[in-house]
């Protein structure tokens, strides 16, 4: 990964991306009982709740970072990703032992997107499929600051991209992810959660 400063020049210059589709989330079940932490009491549940990430730490987001939504190209990628399922490479999912989730559909409409799975961005911001996909926990937990926190924190403040799509760390070579920052989402680029019942329903801004 680039020096910080060099970091943020890059950001500036690369093209971003423009795409649409229809994206998986796996939900925690209790997390969808009643408001999140930051709403108040009383309030709906929210599916696409972005605090959980700053809260809790996530691949592109530090603790204390800006708030993303998670999501993945298909629903055995967002399994993996929340560690419910283990895929073997080439192989059956095999399941983890997990609280239930709620598995989501989430049609996204996203311009400005920062695209990782494109090799001349990699190449242009110092950065490898393999970095990309490291164990960000690891680096935490050695005191170090994991390169995609600080890629992250650099788009974000770029003020030019709305979202991060990815190679799954979980599923890689096969899914993908999408970071969104809600407060990025600009220019008729939305994020909604697919509910007909409307019990669910939220969209995002």
């Amino acid at each position: 990964m680039l020096a910080r400063a060099d970091l943020v020049a890059a950001l500036n210059s690369i093209p971003l991306a423009r795409f649409n589709g229809t994206w998986w989330r796996a939900v925690a079940h209790h997390l969808l009982k009643g408001p999140p932490p930051s709403a108040p009491a009383g309030s709906p549940p929210q599916p696409l709740w972005p605090g959980g990430s700053a809260l809790f730490g996530a691949r592109y987001t530090p603790k204390g970072g800006p708030p993303a939504v998670y999501l993945a190209s298909d629903a055995g990628t967002a399994l993996q990703e929340v560690n419910a399922v283990f895929a073997i490479p080439n192989g059956p999912s095999i399941a983890v032992p997990a609280a239930p989730y709620t598995m989501c559909q989430v049609n996204v409409v996203l311009n400005d997107v920062l695209d990782l799975s494109v090799p001349a961005t990699e190449a242009a911001l110092g950065t490898s499929t393999q970095e990309l996909t490291g164990d960000w926990r690891y680096t935490m937990g050695t005191g170090g600051t994991p390169p995609t926190h600080l890629l992250g924190a650099a788009a974000h403040a770029s003020g030019r991209i709305a979202a991060i799509r990815a190679h799954s760390s979980k599923n890689v070579g096969h899914g993908s992810i999408v970071a969104v920052f809600p407060d990025r989402l600009t220019g008729g680029s939305y994020v909604e959660l697919v509910d007909p019942t409307g019990t669910l329903k939220q969209r995002l801004p």
